[in-house]
């Protein structure tokens, strides 16, 4: 029997009864009192990973590689802007669909995001340690700007959260530590060069590489290059020096394009999922998104793959959104805590949505490359809260003029709480032992990463525990 779309939209009593759902969730509460419904449901969550991933490997990063291009851009403003953006847009389109959608929706959307914290600032480097053959380092200075700002942010979601309503002066603050960490990265570099030059540190006729110059800061100010414009010439020389930064001579790429390296990490089931998961995908996104390269014809089309890019993120997000809210809906439904969306996202949508991003990471971890993609995966983590939640939160309190309720908020912000105990763990590990020592690099070895992806699931247990519990 078909169904008749208008009916479903229908706002009476009668259309309630047959979907209650609503257009909003999909009618899904129509298929999943079968247990044929719940497989269904699951299928078409997973897919929307698969769907989602693809965008943004294919569409969305090159056509914001371009962007970064055009704008002549340095690497690390690039990295913490349009390509971070590009790597976090699952988590931040969500948590904008949830906010506007409202009630219990807004707990999915920041559990995302803190899910997606606790697989960056823990997972991620934990496993890029353990995987390492011998301990990664990381440029103190960096990482301790990072940690800095990402402390910031966190601290404000932390405090804003005790009063259960989150107003639009508060979203503001979110976005102007972003803003703040942009401009030092825009203007730090110069600020450094300056001083140096005035204490005669350094000839400022003498353009510096940054080839084992840890005292230097060229790396920083050189403008952002795609990856492919290397791999045109030579794949493999690519490749390795995108993850090499001590041996490179030539710009180094973001860490969208890793998936090079996590060809020789799957198997038998990468070759399976290509086959007859993502070659039927990526068929149809070729017929519905343009494509757009670096250097080719095609780099002119980037502003419209861009915005089709945005268009199919939210299409496929929105869907993951719904499937994921149904799931909270049933699981309270079954006695559970109210507080339940706040773990579903920080599970199901922020660990899910890193899948691909722990792999990749394993992957040029085991060859020695690991600094790199933790240092983007912790810097990646100040867009998802100040600009994931700060700006929707900001939009829908000036819309509303009374704020955006957060549900549960008192279990939300424990939440919080587990992901700055995870940020101390980090700090205290890599950090500090460089500041004690008076080192320029942090190590990070296979025991520290053992330790931190121990706590990742500690936290992530405890606050499960106090979830469910409610």
């Amino acid at each position: 029997m078909a169904i008749d779309f208008d009916y479903l939209v229908n706002e009476s009593s009668e259309a309630k009864e047959f979907c209650e759902a609503g257009i909003k969730g999909l009618c899904l509460d129509v298929i999943d009192k079968y247990w044929w419904g719940i497989i269904i449901e699951v299928i078409i969550f997973f897919l929307t990973f698969a769907m989602i991933g693809i965008i943004c490997d294919e569409y969305l990063v090159p056509s914001l590689e371009i962007l970064c291009v055009k704008l002549n851009l340095k690497e690390d403003v690039a990295g913490a802007s349009f390509l971070a953006f590009g790597a976090s847009a699952p988590e931040i389109v969500i948590s904008i669909i949830t906010t506007i959608q409202g009630g219990d929706n807004v707990d999915l959307g920041i559990g995302s995001i803190i899910g997606s914290g606790m697989t960056g600032l823990m997972l991620i480097p934990g496993i890029c340690g353990m995987a390492a053959k011998r301990d990664l380092e990381l440029k103190r200075r960096p990482l301790t700007r990072d940690v800095i700002f990402y402390i910031l942010s966190l601290a404000g979601l932390v405090l804003f959260l005790h009063d259960g309503t989150i107003y639009p002066l508060e979203g503001v603050y979110l976005m102007l530590v972003y803003i703040g960490y942009v401009l030092l990265l825009v203007f730090a570099p110069m600020v450094r060069r300056t001083y140096r030059i005035k204490n005669h540190l350094i000839d400022p006729n003498i353009t510096t590489s940054f080839i084992n110059n840890d005292g230097m800061d060229s790396d920083e100010e050189r403008s952002y290059e795609p990856i492919s414009a290397m791999a045109d010439l030579n794949e493999d020389l690519a490749y390795e020096e995108s993850f090499n930064p001590i041996d490179a001579n030539t710009p180094v790429s973001t860490s969208a394009k890793m998936r090079r390296g996590a060809k020789s990490v799957t198997g038998a089931f990468t070759a399976f999922y290509t086959k007859y998961i993502s070659a039927p995908i990526c068929w149809f996104f070729r017929h519905v998104i343009p494509a757009c390269k670096h250097g080719t014809e095609s780099e002119r089309l980037y502003l419209v793959t861009f915005l089709v890019s945005i268009f199919w993120v939210a299409v496929t997000t929105f869907i993951m959104g719904a499937v994921s809210q149904r799931w909270v809906e049933m699981i309270k439904a079954m006695g559970f805590s109210a507080s339940v969306g706040t773990l579903i996202g920080m599970v199901l949508i922020g660990f899910g949505a890193s899948i691909a991003d722990l792999m990749q990471c394993y992957a040029v971890s085991v060859k020695g490359y690991g600094s790199m993609a933790i240092s983007n995966s912790v810097g990646s983590q100040i867009l998802n809260i100040c600009i994931g939640l700060g700006l929707p939160w900001f939009i829908k309190g000036m819309i509303s003029g009374h704020g955006v309720e957060i549900p549960g908020s008192q279990i939300v912000q424990k939440a919080g709480f587990i992901l700055a105990i995870g940020s101390l763990v980090l700090i205290a590990i890599t950090l500090g032992p460089a500041l004690i020592f008076k080192e320029n690099k942090c190590k990070l070895g296979k025991v520290k990463g053992l330790v931190m992806i121990i706590c990742c699931f500690v936290g992530l247990g405890a606050y499960a525990v106090v979830s469910i519990k409610g």
